[in-house]
């Protein structure tokens, strides 16, 4: 957990996954929470972390070789490699939502418990359409829309954390 106001968490290539406060703060059930980190994990697994690392690397090589090693064209070239690697990310953030959805379906809670959140967060994204050319994460409605796909009925619905474990995460911060 990081005590910082950001709407976020993340995935190391390590393994390692970070919460920030801020989105504990927006996050109103342990299946949202269990959603978040189920996708979170879902880089993990596909080690998308490190394909990025490798990827951004051989794009702004690519990028700085073609525009040549001219410090008024670093920033163009920073530009262009954001923009070449959107799609990448995106398509990764897609693979670690479905990793969510089979994964609640799995342990029994819902997958569309992530997308309410990714609502409620949107909702107060006014810029998420404008920018959505850079953004590294799908829209909100798509991402919604694939993980409805992605719900069975699970046998037994059970709750991600009991309600003490998850008064226990709410206080972490």
């Amino acid at each position: 957990m990081v005590r910082l106001p950001l709407t976020n968490a993340f995935a190391l290539p390590g393994g390692q996954v970070y919460y920030f406060s801020g989105l504990l703060e927006r996050t109103e059930t342990a299946d949202e929470f269990a959603g978040v980190l189920a996708h979170e994990l879902g880089h993990v697994v596909h080690r998308h972390g490190m394909e990025m690392l490798i990827e951004s690397s051989a794009t702004g090589l690519l990028v700085g070789f073609v525009l040549g090693d001219m410090t008024n064209l670093s920033v163009a070239a920073a530009a262009g490699a954001t923009l070449i690697d959107s799609r990448f990310s995106r398509e990764a953030e897609h693979e670690a939502d479905a990793f969510a959805g089979a994964a609640g379906n799995r342990l029994g809670f819902s997958p569309l418990a992530l997308a309410t959140l990714l609502e409620r967060i949107a909702a107060d994204d006014t810029m998420s359409r404008t920018l959505a050319l850079l953004n590294t994460h799908p829209l909100t409605d798509e991402r919604r829309a694939a993980l409805e796909a992605l719900e069975v009925a699970p046998a037994a619905t059970l709750p991600a954390f009991s309600e003490a474990e998850w008064q226990a995460i709410k206080t972490m911060c």
